[in-house]
């Protein structure tokens, strides 16, 4: 079995169908996998150089990492071939599961034999089968910050003159407690002067 962690803008069910056919061929024309190989983790990112695919694996485990670029016929019309791209994610494929396997050294591994296996896998299927999994995103409208300025400045004004009405009825509330009390203490104020006269 193959987990496939697809971090490129390739068809996540194209990779893993080029993949799962390829462990199926290596079963049964090659020596069996250890018990961990049973299932393989692969994640595969995008190559930063058009220099086609290449990988690493970490040795006795079953994980592996897998580079391609992104390959185009408009960008390269005569350098490169999806057929061959498709043989060439298989040999990179077998030369890191040897990697898994245990072999340290790259003399240890017959890369010219692995080739010729993934060959004759008859896996078939052209890089151009691929399509790319999300369209580009359009750039977003550029914002117009003074206008969005403008709009929150009108929106406070309504908002503190809401603020001020209701802070001037609660005004003139106080204002009148204030006059009505100063006239109750003026008036107490001449009893007591007429009193003490």
């Amino acid at each position: 079995m193959i987990t496939v962690t697809n971090k490129t803008r390739y068809s996540d069910r194209f990779l893993r169908t080029v993949l799962s056919r390829a462990l199926k061929h290596w079963q049964k024309e090659m020596k069996p996998l250890p018990n961990y190989l049973h299932n393989i983790r692969v994640t595969i990112v995008r190559a930063k150089q058009d220099r086609g695919v290449s990988g690493l694996a970490w040795t006795n485990t079953n994980l592996m990492r897998l580079k391609i670029p992104y390959y185009s016929t408009e960008r390269h019309p005569r350098a490169w071939n999806g057929l061959n791209f498709t043989h060439d994610l298989i040999y990179v494929f077998y030369h890191e599961l040897m990697h898994n396997i245990g072999h340290r050294s790259h003399r240890e591994i017959n890369d010219s034999y692995l080739m010729r296996c993934a060959c004759e896998s008859g896996i078939n299927l052209p890089w151009e089968y691929i399509s790319d999994k999300q369209p580009a995103v359009a750039s977003r409208p550029k914002r117009n910050l003074k206008e969005e300025r403008y709009y929150k400045a009108l929106k406070m004004v309504t908002k503190w003159e809401k603020k001020a009405t209701v802070a001037n009825k609660h005004l003139k509330k106080w204002q009148k407690k204030v006059k009505r009390y100063e006239k109750i203490l003026s008036n107490s104020e001449e009893k007591k002067f007429k009193k003490d006269k």
